[in-house]
């Protein structure tokens, strides 16, 4: 048994809530999930080719892939990438790409700037990911999508970014009320 620390979050000190957010100790397996995720990635990129990379904001993290299932008018799909806040990039993610494509969307891969390059603060990643959605919504056009069937899916961590944007943070960009709606 361990010294605890003085508590920093309810019962938890410092050790322990760190380990709350690790996977390393809650999935043994991580590193295999993740070669696996990153193997079908390259595969996806092999069978549909490099996507099309496209800045969406001032910075060199702020890009995104665009997988074009070559059909005008088509729905898109914006997927917000997991991993603890501090990992993974949109090439690691392209195996979303092959159902979506086949199926006749768009799909969208966004990359933005992990919670250690950002000095420890969520903010940066929040407002990345709402840029990157308020790109998506006035660009879709321009890749052949319906901004009117734009999709957002997420992993992990991505999945509390884009909950945090889609809650409200896309009217902060001039989008209309109804930019993003909910799938039924």
């Amino acid at each position: 048994s361990r010294v605890k620390g003085p508590p920093v979050w309810l019962d938890m000190d410092q050790q322990a809530l760190d380990e709350a957010y690790d996977q390393e100790i809650w999935a043994p397996n991580r590193a295999l999930v993740v070669d696996r995720r990153k193997a079908a990635s390259a595969r996806a990129r092999a069978i549909f080719g490099a996507p099309a990379r496209v800045a969406y904001g001032p910075s060199e993290h702020e890009q995104l892939d665009i997988f074009n299932c070559g059909v005008k008018g088509a729905p898109i799909n914006v997927f917000v990438h997991g991993g603890a806040w501090r990992r993974n990039v949109a090439a690691d993610y392209a195996l979303q790409a092959e159902q979506l494509v086949r199926s006749g969307a768009h799909s969208v891969i966004i990359d933005f700037i992990n919670v250690d390059q950002a000095g420890g603060d969520l903010f940066p990643m929040y407002e990345q990911v709402r840029r990157a959605l308020a790109w998506v919504w006035r660009n879709a056009g321009s890749f052949g999508g319906d901004r009117n069937r734009i999709y957002v899916s997420a992993h992990s961590s991505g999945s509390h970014l884009s909950g945090v944007v889609l809650s409200r943070g896309w009217q902060e960009e001039g989008l209309p009320a109804d930019a993003f709606k909910i799938g039924r």
